[in-house]
């Protein structure tokens, strides 16, 4: 669902840290550049720059590379 989110910094802002110590939050998105560019759902997709977004409010993350997906695990 973090794809769908317009405001992702404001959104990280307001997410809760997972219960229980050392949970891992998931988010699982596309990759823009691995979409056609007259693909209406691009804009959809995690860039270089939204990835450096969501990784900068987090202790830890790692990441999936699935094709197309993208599989991160954030860690408070």
């Amino acid at each position: 669902m973090y794809r769908f989110v317009a405001d992702k910094g404001a959104f990280l802002d307001r997410v809760p840290p997972c219960p229980g110590s050392g949970r891992d939050l998931p988010a699982v998105t596309t990759f823009a550049d691995r979409r056609e560019e007259t693909d209406p759902l691009k804009t959809l997709g995690i860039t270089a720059p939204k990835t450096e977004v969501l990784a900068s409010r987090w202790s830890a993350v790692k990441c999936v590379n699935l094709d197309r997906l993208a599989c991160f695990a954030l860690r408070p």
